[in-house]
């Protein structure tokens, strides 16, 4: 295993005898008080308070493995699979034309990824290659189908930015400008309606409070019908059809 103590917040990659091949990402924040890890892109994030010992965070990795371990999400694609978004149906099947690689065919809604017969579905590499595909179509199809859900919750609660645009966040799902702009992730196009909503009023609070305050919390609970703490749990659970980066 690396040493932990030269982490910085830019990340540090590392292994753990305990949690076996998983890559673990490393990165010490100023802004946290407590340890946290959670899985995205096949990787184990964890989160630490500067200065935090490497013994500390050792130590929590070990005795949480079986855990973490546990929750640790299994995307893989199969040949006939259709995932059905909000607005678009992406469906994944062999192809025999170029063996080798990976097509992205089919109209603009209602795309197909064609696995070559020499490719292996159940490997990491091919799963990150037609998570790369999905993300393409996300890409494409996002500034119609998110900027104008966007404007009708904004219209809905009376509540409107200077100016909506998409982002290609992949763990940043949302953001406000000190100005007052909102920008959204593609990858909103993964989320079912109300996931969606919530990104979107959680923006609009911070048009309020530029903060996460219990006043800000209060705006965006209000925004949401009271449905704030509820919604977050389920985006935390929420299993994505892709890989985040």
């Amino acid at each position: 295993m690396r040493t932990i103590r030269n982490a910085t917040q830019s990340g540090l990659h590392f292994t753990l005898d305990t949690l076996g091949d998983t890559v673990i990402r490393l990165t010490m924040r100023d802004s946290t008080s407590r340890l946290s890890a959670r899985w995205s892109g096949g990787k184990l994030h964890v989160i630490a308070p500067t200065g935090l010992s490497r013994d500390r965070i050792l130590q929590f990795l070990t005795s949480n493995a079986d855990t973490l371990l546990s929750r640790r999400p299994g995307l893989r694609y199969s040949p006939g699979q259709t995932i059905r978004l909000d607005g678009v149906t992406v469906t994944i099947d062999r192809q025999g034309l170029a063996p080798a690689r990976i097509l992205l065919q089919g109209e603009r809604y209602a795309p197909r990824i064609l696995v070559g017969n020499h490719i292996n579905l159940a490997t990491d590499e091919a799963t990150a290659m037609v998570s790369r595909l999905m993300c393409v179509v996300a890409r494409t199809v996002a500034p119609e189908l998110i900027i104008p859900f966007a404007q009708e919750v904004s219209a809905r609660l009376g509540v409107a930015p200077r100016s909506w645009k998409i982002s290609h966040g992949h763990h940043t799902l949302g953001r406000c400008s000190s100005r007052g702009e909102i920008s959204l992730s593609e990858l909103l196009v993964f989320l079912p309606p109300e996931l969606k909503e919530y990104i979107v009023c959680h923006e609009l609070a911070h048009l309020s409070h530029f903060d996460h305050s219990p006043l800000f919390h209060r705006t965006c609970d209000s925004y949401l019908s009271g449905r704030e703490k509820q919604l977050i749990r389920q985006l935390k659970n929420y299993n994505w059809p892709i890989l985040r980066k």
